[in-house]
C-alpha cells in the first residue's frame, strides 16, 4: 500500500494477507469454494463498512480520497457502495 494512505494495523494487514493466500490456495483445488470464500469477504465488507462509509461521507472528500489512495470519483463510488446510497440520486 502507498505510504500516503491511511495505514492498517499490522495485525489486520497480516490477517488479510493470510486470507488472500488461503483463498488463492483453495482456488487451485476447489474454485467454487474459493468463490464462496470471496463472497463471504464481500458480505463482511458490506456489513462492516456501512457506518464508517456514512461517517466518512461527512469528511472532506479530498482528504478521504487521499487516505484511501483513490481519486474523488472512485472514493464517491466506494462510499456509495458501502454506505448503500445511490451516486445519482
Amino acid at each position: 500500500m502507498d505510504n500516503t494512505t491511511v495505514p492498517l494495523p499490522t495485525e489486520l494487514e497480516m490477517l488479510l494477507q493470510g486470507v488472500t493466500v488461503a483463498i488463492e490456495t483453495l482456488a487451485q483445488n476447489s474454485p467454487i469454494a474459493a468463490i464462496k470464500a470471496a463472497r463471504s469477504l464481500k458480505l463482511i465488507a458490506q456489513r462492516t463498512a456501512r457506518w464508517p462509509a456514512h461517517d466518512a461521507r461527512g469528511e472532506d472528500p479530498e482528504k478521504v480520497a487521499a487516505a484511501l489512495g483513490l481519486n474523488l470519483d472512485e472514493t464517491r463510488a466506494l462510499l456509495a457502495r458501502f454506505g448503500g446510497w445511490s451516486l445519482y440520486g
